[in-house]
């Protein structure tokens, strides 16, 4: 009832949101939570020193049918405009590499631990939030969901990851949640070169879909190979490097629930 009481339409700009009462809300919590973690302090502007701007980031999260369920605010700086040794003495993020998350998921389906998605709600590095707990008291793992953006099913025979409701997003982004299907990711016999003589494509665009394609690899191994070939050559994409991208699209129609099993019974050996 509450996605159906609520927009569909993403502002554009602050001006837009603010018209909005669930968006002013969602603002507000944002500005709490600085509060109530001690994210910042007011300090005197220095002399000969411009200040910092802020940006808002709004984005709707919707569920597996694509309605509304939350209205989602962050309140960013505008890094880019930092510099070194005036806005900041060192820079860290912690990360959890897609190699790690693989091993934890094998070892926790060995151990037949219970693995627990969580959401989390707001995090900033000073907190020190990690990405993988352990449920205390019991035989479980916890792991925020968006490390992965991932769809985790647990069973006795074993732990199913897919990216399926990530796979829709694209296709659709990119307008390809239609047409025929393929059954493999690039021709057996394709050899993409420099194709100097090409026509030039939009540099950006071919850029942003192969930043997509390479994040869904974490748990779609069968793309990787196409994937990597086509990022080769995104300094100067041609129509001809396109059309194998929108082939991996075109599998990835025929394929949206694939995804990794990790199965109880495989063991735990390392071999190589």
């Amino acid at each position: 009832m509450y996605g159906l009481s609520v927009s569909t339409m993403e502002p554009s700009n602050v001006k837009e949101a603010i018209k909005d009462p669930a968006w002013i809300e969602s603002m507000l919590e944002e500005l709490i939570q600085f509060k109530r973690l001690d994210v910042c302090e007011l300090v005197p502007l220095p002399d000969n020193v411009k200040a910092l701007t802020l940006k808002w980031l709004v984005k709707n999260k919707l569920d597996e049918e694509n309605t509304v369920i939350q209205k989602k605010t962050r309140l960013v700086v505008r890094g880019y405009r930092q510099e070194e040794g005036i806005d900041f003495k060192e820079s860290f993020a912690p990360v959890a590499r897609m190699e790690a998350i693989g091993i934890f998921l094998a070892y926790t389906t060995y151990k037949s631990f219970t693995v627990f998605q969580m959401e989390v709600k707001t995090s900033f590095l000073h907190v020190k939030e990690s990405t993988i707990w352990v449920k205390a008291g019991t035989k479980g793992m916890m792991i925020s969901s968006s490390v992965l953006q991932t769809l985790v099913n647990q069973s006795p025979r074993g732990i199913f990851i897919n990216q399926s409701n990530y796979v829709l997003e694209i296709l659709k982004k990119y307008g390809m949640e239609s047409g025929d299907t393929v059954e493999t990711p690039m021709e057996i016999k394709d050899k993409l070169d420099l194709d100097q003589n090409g026509t030039l494509v939009d540099v950006t665009k071919y850029c942003s879909i192969i930043g997509a394609l390479m994040y869904l690899t974490s748990c779609r191994p069968d793309i990787v190979h196409a994937t990597c070939l086509c990022a080769r050559y995104q300094a100067m994409p041609t129509e001809n490097h396109l059309k194998e991208v929108k082939r991996i699209f075109r599998y990835l129609w025929g394929t949206v629930n694939m995804g990794l099993w990790y199965t109880k019974d495989s063991g735990f050996e390392l071999t190589g």
